[in-house]
């Protein structure tokens, strides 16, 4: 009787094997597609090629997208207020120097 109870165990434990390993077989093949997801086998001599794309290029020259050119705007703006402050500085130094050479001519005359 244990011999029979033995044997039955022993064809249960490979039958679970077999279907251990097919688990495990799909589990590796599911694991190598998804890692080389990226990857396609079109190349030469069955090579495996990384699809890329290009920056820049024909493809973007055509596009719909809209140039943003908001920091290049902003930057010529604060160029441009910076000169026109330093212009009105200039000038009131200058109604300054102006002023004073007044006065000082005024000063000598009275001398």
């Amino acid at each position: 009787i244990e011999k029979d109870f033995t044997r039955v165990g022993e064809v249960n434990d490979e039958n679970d094997d077999l279907e251990d390993e097919e688990e495990l077989d799909r589990q590796d093949m599911f694991e190598s597609q998804y890692n080389f997801r990226f990857e396609e086998s079109s190349g030469h001599d069955g090579v495996p090629q990384i699809v890329s794309y290009a920056r820049g290029g024909a493809a973007y020259k055509d596009s719909l997208r809209r140039k943003d050119e908001t920091r290049k705007l902003k930057r010529q703006q604060r160029k441009e207020r910076k000169a026109e402050e330093r212009k009105k500085k200039e000038e009131q130094l200058k109604r300054l120097r102006n002023a004073k050479k007044a006065e000082m001519q005024a000063k000598i005359r009275t001398i």
